[in-house]
């Protein structure tokens, strides 16, 4: 039963790290006014903002056709980081599921992110899912809020979470 409950552990704290990682990195690297070496920050923050501004503004956030990515790849800088720092820090073992739940949870996020911005996609017939588009759609009308993503326990917790039925 140990072994059972250390594995529960490890796959909620891979969640729980990969949702506060993707928190921070949009609300302060996205949103955020840092500029980084050779003016890093700006040129990622580019890529987001035609994803808020020129793909998916407030207006048309939603469309009828395949998900437009704005080539945003700061993601992967972001996730190697966070892997590196974890197998240099935790056990073997713990560091590999923690990040292959981290990982998994990552690419879900991502692409449950896109299917938010497809109208009329299959997920479209299911409660927790148009709720959760709702959700981000907040985040498109009002960048400053929502910053989750998703799944918006750190919105809730930073003060930036914004939601009317």
């Amino acid at each position: 039963m140990d072994a059972l409950l250390k594995l529960g552990l490890l796959i909620l704290i891979g969640i729980i790290l990969a949702d506060a990682i993707v928190y921070c990195w949009h609300r302060w690297g996205l949103h955020g006014e840092w500029k980084g070496p050779y003016n890093l920050g700006r040129k990622i923050r580019l890529n987001h903002t035609l994803h808020h501004h020129v793909n998916y503004p407030s207006i048309e956030w939603r469309k009828a056709r395949p998900y437009n990515s704005a080539g945003e790849k700061s993601w992967l800088l972001v996730g190697g980081v966070f892997l590196g720092c974890l197998f240099a820090l935790a056990p073997l073992p713990d560091a590999l599921i923690i990040g292959s739940v981290a990982c998994g949870y990552g690419v879900l996020l991502d692409k449950l992110h896109d299917y938010s911005h497809i109208t009329g996609h299959w997920l479209d017939r299911y409660s927790w899912f148009r709720v959760m588009t709702r959700k981000h759609q907040m985040h498109h009308t009002t960048p400053g809020y929502n910053m989750g993503i998703l799944f918006f326990w750190a919105d809730r917790i930073f003060k930036t979470y914004n939601y009317v039925r």
